[in-house]
């Protein structure tokens, strides 16, 4: 039993091992470099941008790749922004940045300069300096220091693939440069609320352009409200004008035609029945009958 739990645990182990083993996901860089190389392709990379004539600039802007030109227009920037370059941070004994030292060094005295290696061996012991890899890229980081203040340049290196047919060709070629001006906590809050006020004047802006359109909105409504009233007044006027027109009509219509007077008083009708009774009575006396008058029966009569 007790064998059988060692054994267990040792299980575990092994598999927790080759868990941590496994990789994270990320490509490992496929070719070779030296530290100290691509360090150096990065100071003479951005010696290039930085005094570069009229006929490379030429050249870049018209035919150079996407990562040449951002490269030339980032380095103008920064140029423009923080003022001439002065120098690279150095670092300490320790590797540690030095913030009180700035070094540079002449890459164009270099051609002719016979202890050319030995200088660049010395600059690059001195210089501050960041190389790390991320995917299939290798990215180098250098503090340069401008008259205004200092500027982190990122370079991102990948794999050269016509390396494999031109031997003297370094195995990798510039894909990206990035250049970060350094500001201070002072300017960087300032920055903040001048970022803080432009955005509440733009809401504000929004809102009061907003509002305007609604006004303006309302004051065509109202037109429109205006216009249709006068249109529904003026359809009933004309209807007012066509019913009296209607009523003038009819009063002419029985103006001329004959009117039949129908009494109301139904007393009128008894007197007439009495008179018309008394005629008959004294005519049935004068021919010698009685002065009695019996009604057999009463027949409505038709009326025409």
């Amino acid at each position: 039993m007790k064998m059988k739990k060692l054994f267990l645990l040792f299980s575990m182990i092994t598999v927790l091992f080759s868990l941590t083993a496994c990789s994270n996901g990320q490509e490992s860089v496929d070719f070779e470099y030296d530290d100290n190389d691509i360090v150096f392709s990065s100071v003479a990379w951005a010696d290039t941008f930085q005094n570069i004539d009229e006929k490379n600039r030429a050249y870049i802007e018209n035919e150079g790749t996407e990562a040449y030109k951002s490269g030339l227009s980032n380095f103008d920037t920064t140029k423009k922004e923080c003022g001439e370059f002065l120098g690279y941070r150095a670092q300490d004994a320790e590797g540690v940045e030095d913030t009180d030292s700035n070094i540079t060094i002449d890459i164009a005295a270099l051609n002719t300069d016979e202890n050319a290696n030995a200088k660049v061996l010395d600059f690059l012991d001195k210089l501050y300096s960041e190389v790390e890899e991320d995917g299939k890229n290798v990215i180098v980081t250098l503090k340069a220091v401008y008259e205004q203040r200092v500027v982190e340049l990122r370079f991102v290196y990948e794999k050269d693939p016509s390396s494999v047919y031109n031997e003297s060709a370094a195995p990798y070629k510039l894909a990206e440069v990035t250049t970060t001006p350094e500001y201070t906590t002072g300017e960087k809050m300032s920055k903040a609320a001048s970022n803080t006020l432009m955005g509440m004047a733009t809401v504000f802006g929004v809102l009061i352009f907003i509002s305007l359109i609604i006004a303006q909105f309302e004051r065509v409504t109202k037109v429109i409200v205006k216009i249709g009233n006068l249109f529904n007044k003026s359809s009933q006027e004309k209807a007012e004008n066509e019913n009296k027109e209607s009523k003038e009509e009819v009063q002419r219509v029985s103006a001329v035609a004959p009117v039949t007077s129908v009494s109301a008083d139904p007393m009128e009708d008894t007197q007439l029945v009495a008179v018309i009774t008394a005629a008959v009575v004294a005519a049935n006396v004068a021919s010698g009958g009685s002065d009695k008058l019996i009604v057999r029966s009463i027949k409505k009569a038709k009326r025409i």
